[in-house]
């Protein structure tokens, strides 16, 4: 997908005709093999540098009862790629919880099973 195309077609009839949507075709238009825009250096700098803000709205609007449901699943979405082991990890975790399917380890060989409702330790299981 032409992901510069797709910017400048946001333009034409969106609300959204801000000069950020020139700043995104131009980065795609430079750099078109650009996974998107948090690998673009000028992105991730700007966001590295407003997420401490971003993470304190997000938690005081939580806090608060304040649903921020985009806010918060955008800063999911910057998070999820400087993580990538925990989606997978947390999948593991609850399918062992609710069906006992087991789970392997980085730091050790083996498969193991956790006593989810007992003491929480592991089981080896192979």
């Amino acid at each position: 997908m032409n992901q510069a195309a797709v910017a400048d077609v946001w333009r034409a009839g969106c609300i959204i005709r801000a000069s950020f949507l020139d700043r995104v075709r131009d980065s795609f238009t430079a750099h078109p093999d650009l996974p998107g825009l948090l690998a673009h250096p000028s992105f991730a700098r700007e966001l590295g540098a407003a997420q401490l803000p971003w993470r304190l709205v997000v938690s005081h609007a939580t806090r608060d009862g304040v649903p921020v449901p985009a806010m918060a699943a955008a800063l999911a979405h910057y998070d999820a790629p400087r993580a990538p082991r925990l989606p997978a990890a947390l999948m593991h975790a609850q399918r062992d919880f609710f069906g006992a399917h087991t789970y392997r380890r980085n730091d050790r060989p083996g498969t193991f099973h956790a006593r989810w409702d007992l003491d929480r330790s592991e089981e080896l299981r192979g």
